[in-house]
């Protein structure tokens, strides 16, 4: 009896999974809000008929105005046939330079939907202002403009206005037009057959309905205009331009769209970096040794595989598996992913602290001769990563020379997580990333899923790799009759089946005391104090403050660090959760930089208001500095206030791009986690000298 309800229990998990397939379209869409999209909601027909309008109308709203623009500038503004046509020449080209502007926004930075409505409200703008300019002072007397009546002089202001205007109508059109046919596909999900089949046919109703929008300008339009009713034209044209934009503003709920992928010339030249650096490596043949190539999907979110190809092949080297070299091994190679060369965060490229040549920031540059004490080719060592930071987790990865293990996750309508393992991990020392940032609750319950996954798994050895560990605060007893989480929660990762956790700045050293299983503590101070060493600051000007002080300790450590740096804090007294009040500062900071170190900023109200006092008290520069940026509202706007020169952060939590600001620097913590990984997988002492400068207790 139960291997039968096992078996309806597997046979109703994996029709539950099949259900939640089919409801999601497969090629990475998502709706409005962000969300996986819906098939039978979003896309398809409902959207693409809609764009279909939109296109034949804008078509018709265009070539209303460019078709007879040189029969206007001949017969309203006087001008003769060679400059009118060289005038007509340089405008069109306009057009399509400012096609590029529009591609190259879409693609990067806006997405296609943003670009599409922002460009066509453009577009009806300047043909609104070309019908007024032509309706008041243009058209001057009434009824001038045909083939017998000429129109009066203007005034050098009406001309100005009127190139104003058709220019608004060049950029308009050329950052909408190549976006448009893009976005109407990306209303097909290619991955399904029957979606597949209505994207090819939806390209060829695209160029009739662009076909039909020109047909109708160039004759009806066009008859009106040769006329002399250049009014009348130019004010069809920007109703159908304005019909068109609320058409596809309607539409908004429907659409289905895929996230701009960051800025393709830093990719670009990443990949030009690291193909330099590798230059000295001999490349295997064949494609079966390219990283990543075997997988599915590409590594960046919501983006697609790009095909391999043999021509320019010097520049696949940063992509491909080196056969060993005596002088450099493995883990020290410049390594990224095929179609991914680096990451990106915030919208803000950053080069990952990858160990290459030349050598690496001091903190880790010490610890390289012992490479060839650690078997880096070791198959039995595992990399998965959960949901809650993929891109960290793909670092620490490409640091170490290893593919992320195959993991499926997902999330049920009413909420509840699946979590399948698609390689073997038997007899594996397994590691999993997941930090557990907010949405703490499900961040947290991935992860004891995912290590009881391995644990029916048989894996030998689970280490949870928890580069921000949530409820840390929630370390001991404040008030009668509280909860003490922190040791709640560490129960559950061990009751769960880890054997080993690796954490990253816990907030109190007490926290360690909690496991029942063996707890690496990383700091990730060294971090911080390369990129700090690295700006050009007087020694003689820092003081590093600690805003509080319950963090004096990491202070101080950090001050020492820091070519011994006098230390001043901040006291101050807290009301209630996420409520914080400056009462005065300890030590002297007057025209002098100072740095704060937390180990994380979460709502930012004490770091704030310590930086407003600092400044109170002659501060020239303030710094902030904290491993983990929790940034719960309203945080972005007290850290973009113009209070900090820099807020300097790592990677452990991900920073979503809506957070992001000027003054913020993201470093990341992955050459940090995964030499460790190593060194915890080779067993290597944490007492040998190197390995105590990594901040490891």
């Amino acid at each position: 009896m139960a291997c039968l309800n096992n078996i309806c229990g597997e046979v109703s998990i994996e029709k539950k999974i099949i259900k939640e397939e089919e409801a999601h379209t497969l090629d990475g869409a998502v709706d409005r809000h962000g969300r996986p999209a819906i098939r039978g909601k979003t896309g398809t027909w409902v959207a693409g008929i809609l764009l279909l309008v939109n296109q034949g109308l804008a078509t018709l709203a265009f070539f209303g105005v460019g078709v007879n623009l040189v029969l206007f500038l001949t017969r309203v503004l006087g001008q003769n046939n060679a400059d009118a046509a060289n005038n007509v020449s340089k405008w069109t080209g306009t057009v399509y330079i400012f096609s590029l502007l529009g591609a190259f926004l879409s693609d990067s930075y806006w997405g296609r939907y943003k670009t599409c409505a922002i460009f066509q409200a453009v577009f009806v703008l300047g043909l609104v202002l070309l019908s007024v300019s032509s309706s008041l002072f243009l058209l001057k007397p009434s009824g001038c403009g045909d083939e017998e009546t000429p129109c009066g002089s203007h005034s050098s202001f009406q001309i100005v206005f009127f190139y104003f205007a058709i220019y608004l109508v060049a950029l308009g059109n050329g950052g909408y037009q190549p976006t448009i046919a893009t976005f109407g596909a990306d209303q097909f999900d290619e991955e399904d057959p029957k979606e597949g089949h209505s994207k090819i046919a939806f390209f060829s109703y695209f160029y009739l309905a662009l076909n039909l929008g020109s047909l109708f300008s160039n004759t009806i339009l066009g008859y009106f205009e040769d006329q002399g009713m250049w009014t009348l034209g130019f004010w069809a044209s920007a109703a159908s331009a304005l019909v068109a934009l609320v058409l596809f503003l309607i539409g908004t709920p429907r659409y289905r769209h895929f996230n701009p992928k960051g800025n393709p010339l830093s990719r670009f030249c990443q990949v030009l970096v690291a193909a330099t650096r590798n230059w000295k490596f001999e490349m295997s043949p064949g494609r079966e040794h390219f990283f990543e190539l075997d997988k599915e999907k590409s590594a960046i979110n919501g983006g697609r595989k790009i095909l391999q190809t043999q021509g320019f092949s010097p520049l696949l080297s940063p992509a491909t598996l080196f056969k060993s070299h005596p002088r450099f091994p493995l883990r020290h190679r410049f390594r990224c992913h095929v179609v991914e060369p680096l990451k990106f965060d915030n919208g803000k490229p950053y080069l990952p602290l990858l160990t290459t040549d030349p050598p690496l920031p001091t903190f880790l540059s010490s610890n390289t001769h012992l490479g060839n004490a650690i078997n880096k080719n070791d198959t039995r060592l595992r990399i998965f990563s959960g949901t809650a930071n993929p891109a960290l987790a793909q670092e620490i990865a490409c640091y170490m020379g290893l593919e992320l293990g195959k993991i499926k996750i997902k999330r049920f309508a009413d909420g509840e997580i699946y979590v399948q393992l698609q390689e073997s991990v038997r007899g594996c020392d397994v590691y999993l990333v997941q930090p557990t940032c907010p949405p703490a609750n499900e961040n947290l319950m991935e992860l004891l899923i995912m290590v009881d996954a391995c644990r029916r798994a048989s894996a030998k050895n689970i280490t949870a790799v928890i580069p921000y560990f949530g409820y840390a605060r929630a370390d001991r007893k404040t008030q009668g009759r509280e909860s003490i989480a922190a040791k709640l929660v560490a129960n559950l990762i061990t009751e769960a089946g880890a054997n080993r956790v690796l954490a990253c700045d816990l907030h109190s050293g007490q926290s360690m005391g909690y496991f029942d299983i063996p707890v690496d503590h990383v700091y990730g101070q060294p971090v911080i104090l390369d990129y700090l060493a690295s700006k050009t600051i007087c020694s003689d000007d820092l003081v590093v403050v600690s805003p509080d002080v319950g963090g004096v300790a990491r202070a101080r450590a950090f001050a020492k660090k820091l070519s011994d740096a006098p230390l001043a804090i901040v006291d101050k007294r807290r009301h209630g959760h996420n409520v914080a009040e400056v009462m005065n500062l300890i030590g002297d900071v007057k025209g002098k930089v100072a740095v704060m170190v937390d180990d994380m900023i979460d709502t930012a109200g004490t770091i704030a208001k310590g930086a407003a006092l600092l400044h109170q008290e002659g501060a020239r520069e303030v710094y902030a500095c904290s491993t983990h940026a929790v940034f719960s509202p309203p945080a972005i706007e007290r850290l973009s206030s113009g209070l900090f020169q820099e807020v300097i952060i790592t990677n452990t939590i991900p920073v979503s791009e809506k957070n992001y600001f000027p003054q913020l620097t993201v470093l990341s913590v992955a050459n940090l986690l995964g030499e460790t990984i190593w060194r915890v997988h080779d067993d290597c002492s944490g007492g040998f000298e190197p390995y105590s400068t990594l901040g490891i207790d």
